[in-house]
C-alpha cells in the first residue's frame, strides 16, 4: 500500500504494508511500527553547486558497506549502523529495532521498503509557471517545533515570542568567525531558516508547501488570492551560508515586508 507522507520537510511515497501503524516524532522523523518490529526514518539533505542533482546518491555510494540496491531513482544501502536510500539530493535515514531472531527478515524489508521511496509532488500535479502552494503535512507542524526549540537551546534563548533577528545576525556573525563542523553547519541552517519564516509569518505569510519549476519545498506565502509573495526560507537562508555573507536577517525582513506593502498599494490600484 503506497501511503504519502511527511519526512521532516520532504514528500515522499513509500509503500509501506498495511499492518504497519504510522505516527510521527516531534523530530519530525516517521516511526512504522508492528509489534515489537519499528522502522525509524528521518531525512537528511546534501547541498552543493546549483544544479547538482545526485548529491544524496552519491552520499549513500560513499558510505556503503555491502550490497547495494538500484530501484529506478533511488540507491539502498546501509552504512553498517543505518539503512540509507538516496533520492536526488536527499537521503532518508532509517533505524530498526526489533527482537535479534527476526532482525535479518526485518532487514530485507526494511530494504524493499526504502526501494519504493519516490518523491510525491501531487497533489500539484505537474510544474507550472506559477509558483503552486498547499498546507503542510502531519509531520511538517512537529518538525518545525522541533527546530525552533533546538535553535532557542542552542542560543539559550528562554524569552517568550520570536527570536529577535538582531539575535539572529549576531548569531550569524559568530558562525563565520568559528564554522561548525559541516552536519551542525547544515542542521543550524534549517533552524535559522524556520526562524527566518516565522518571522515572516508574523508579518502575514503562512507556512506550507510550495511547488515551482526549481522543485517542492517547505515555504512561506503572503497575499495568497493576489501577488502571491512566495519566499524559500531554506533555500534563502543556504545561499547566503555558503556564499558566506555578512549577517542579512534584520535587513533583508525589512526588505521583503516592504516589498509586500508595495505589492499590496499595487493590488489596490488594480482593484480600483
Amino acid at each position: 500500500m503506497s501511503r504519502r507522507i511527511a519526512v521532516g520537510d520532504l514528500l515522499v511515497d513509500l509503500e509501506v504494508p498495511e499492518d504497519f501503524t504510522t505516527t510521527f516524532t516531534d523530530s519530525g522523523s516517521v516511526l512504522f511500527t508492528r509489534g515489537p518490529l519499528a522502522y525509524e526514518v528521518s531525512t537528511l539533505t546534501l547541498e552543493g553547486d546549483e544544479g547538482e542533482n545526485s548529491l544524496g546518491v552519491q552520499h549513500v555510494l560513499h558510505l556503503a558497506v555491502g550490497e547495494v540496491a538500484r530501484t529506478g531513482e533511488v540507491v539502498v544501502a546501509t552504512d553498517g549502523e543505518a539503512f540509507l536510500a538516496g533520492l536526488g539530493n536527499r537521503v532518508l535515514v532509517a533505524t530498526l529495532t526489533c527482537p535479534e531472531v527476526e532482525r535479518l527478515e526485518a532487514s530485507a524489508l526494511l530494504r524493499q521498503l526504502l526501494g519504493t521511496a519516490a518523491p510525491a509532488h501531487d497533489p500539484f500535479g505537474p510544474a507550472t509557471e506559477a509558483p503552486q502552494f498547499s498546507h503542510l503535512r502531519d509531520s511538517q507542524q512537529p518538525w518545525l517545533e522541533h527546530a525552533r526549540a533546538s535553535l532557542r537551546a542552542t542560543l539559550g534563548w528562554e524569552a517568550d515570542g520570536l527570536i529577535p533577528p538582531e539575535e539572529l545576525d549576531a548569531l550569524w556573525a559568530d558562525l563565520q568567525v568559528e564554522p561548525p563542523d559541516a552536519e551542525f553547519g547544515e542542521q543550524l541552517v534549517s533552524e535559522l531558516a524556520v526562524a527566518f519564516g516565522d518571522h515572516l509569518v508574523a508579518a502575514g505569510f503562512r507556512w506550507g508547501v510550495a511547488k515551482d519549476v526549481f522543485g517542492t519545498t517547505l515555504a512561506v506565502m503572503a497575499l495568497e488570492d493576489t501577488a502571491r509573495v512566495l519566499v524559500d526560507p531554506r533555500g534563502f537562508v543556504s545561499k547566503r551560508w555558503h556564499r558566506k555573507e555578512a549577517p542579512f536577517f534584520t535587513e533583508a525582513l525589512g526588505q521583503i515586508r516592504a516589498h509586500v506593502a508595495a505589492q499590496v498599494r499595487e493590488w489596490a490600484r488594480r482593484l480600483n
